[in-house]
């Protein structure tokens, strides 16, 4: 038992023995005399006992008080809510438990609160996760992607979009479409898709990047819809088509080329074949050099097509590639004579100036054809009176080098690289130069893909052009003495 019940106790049986002794004078039985003393007598014992419960009740209710009041605090301080612990037995437990059926209903809220912050978190984490996912998946997209809110305002991009309009993430935020596009088109797509317009909207367009190079797109914008009365956001996706658009325009010159190409030499053919039936018209001599014209023809319709489907052959992986020790001059000579006629009658100087053997490890044919390429464009392409010269000699690191140079028109630094495109022929001014833009592609992967060279360029606009072909492993020894050693 506690100290506070047995004074509680020791009061209350003081409290009873007062009031006996009360009782007991109000009976008389100290006799008449002493009556009204023991009415004084009792009446002060009664009050000084209920004065001291008094007293001991209020000191209990505030002892009460302070523990409801420490465990109060203690809650505050840890932030929790719980139960206040006190005796049933003190003044204030029914206080007390008042204030723990309000406090349970506050624990209650508490936790149910708890419960759906936590529900709130995981879905906000949730949310977060798909957004950077889908963040992630349009920056990885290498077409140009714009993704709109329902009032138009840019809200993710990704890199391509940005390097194609000029902005950057940081300056779209808080700005409309029509501040970072500036391509009318698009915003007119954009309106229409806003409009309610359920279905994808395409449109193939023509834009101009911050480098000045036009475009071509075909541009897919996409409304999205969570309710039936507006879209939630609007997915502007711009897909390159100008590498197509090149190249079927490059494709539809190329037949045309072709076509050219092929009536040149065959007109030439029929024609001198028809002065050749006409036998009273020429002499021997005249007859003789038709011969060689319609021979000469008749070579570059071959070395035309060969070019074609040689080209197809290496791309397609089934190009017969067969390298034997070659005489590099005999096939420099047999190449500049193939070409000389062709030379002469542009008042060209086609010269060789090479070794008078120079063996390599090569494939005859497909060398041949690469040299006759080269010489043929420099020929084609060298005005009157200029000169082509073709040079071969070895060099240091076990490299022969063959030297391809004109005083011909030249090649503008732009287009250097590309002439070695399919398809593609250089402009000089509104003129596209002649041919079909397959000699040097065919001629680089001729030299560099199948025989593991190299080949480059130097050219001066007006001033001329050379190519070069530098071929690796040359054969320290002559055709005959190699092909003495295969034999053995």
């Amino acid at each position: 038992m506690s100290l506070t019940e047995r004074i509680h106790e020791v009061l209350l049986t003081l409290f009873v023995v007062v009031f006996l002794l009360a009782v007991w004078g109000l009976t008389g039985v100290g006799g008449a005399d002493s009556l009204p003393v023991s009415i004084w007598t009792a009446i002060g014992a009664v009050s000084a006992a209920g004065a001291l419960l008094e007293i001991f009740m209020h000191l209990r209710t505030r002892q009460a008080l302070k523990v409801m009041r420490t465990q109060l605090e203690r809650m505050s301080n840890q932030s929790q809510v719980g139960m206040v612990m006190i005796d049933d037995h003190w003044p204030v437990a029914g206080l007390a438990n008042m204030l723990n059926h309000y406090l349970s209903r506050i624990r209650q809220e508490m936790d149910e609160q708890t419960r759906r912050r936590r529900e709130l978190d995981l879905l906000v984490a949730a949310v977060n996760a798909e957004k950077s996912n889908t963040e992630a998946v349009i920056r990885s997209i290498t077409d140009p992607v714009l993704v709109l809110n329902a009032f138009g305002e840019p809200i993710l991009s990704n890199w391509h979009a940005e390097q194609l309009f000029g902005f950057s993430a940081k300056e779209a935020k808080g700005k409309s479409l029509e501040d970072l596009v500036n391509v009318q088109r698009i915003l007119a797509l954009v309106t229409e898709a806003r409009s309610g317009r359920k279905e994808p909207i395409r449109d193939e367009l023509w834009i101009r990047d911050p480098a000045g190079t036009d475009r071509c797109f075909d541009a897919t914008v996409s409304p999205v819809f969570i309710k039936d009365d507006a879209p939630w956001a609007i997915v502007l996706t711009l897909h390159d088509l100008t590498r197509e658009r090149q190249l079927a325009e490059l494709k539809n010159e190329f037949v045309n080329h072709v076509t050219h190409e092929l009536r040149t030499p065959l007109s030439s053919i029929r024609a001198y074949t028809e002065l050749l039936l006409d036998d009273e018209l020429q002499s021997a001599n005249q007859r003789a050099d038709f011969y060689r014209i319609i021979d000469n023809e008749a070579a570059r319709l071959e070395r035309f097509i060969e070019n074609i489907l040689n080209l197809s052959r290496i791309e397609s992986g089934v190009m017969p590639f067969v390298p034997v020790p070659v005489d590099l001059t005999h096939e420099l000579r047999e190449a500049v004579a193939l070409m000389q006629m062709q030379a002469r009658e542009r008042q060209i100087d086609l010269t060789l100036e090479a070794p008078d053997s120079l063996t390599v490890q090569a494939d005859p044919d497909l060398l041949r054809q690469a040299v006759l390429n080269l010489v043929g464009n420099a020929v084609k392409y060298t005005p009157p009176s200029g000169s082509v010269t073709v040079c071969a000699w070895p060099v240091q690191d076990g490299v022969c080098r063959i030297d391809v140079s004109d005083t011909g028109i030249g090649i503008a630094p732009q287009d250097q690289e590309r002439v070695f495109e399919k398809f593609y022929r250089t402009r000089t001014g509104h003129q596209i130069a002649p041919g079909t833009g397959l000699g040097l592609a065919l001629t680089r992967k001729i030299v560099e893909e199948l025989h593991g060279g190299q080949l480059t360029l130097e050219s001066t606009p007006d001033k001329g052009s050379k190519f070069t072909i530098n071929l690796p492993q040359p054969v320290d020894l002559t055709v005959e003495e190699a092909r003495t050693l295969e034999t053995v």
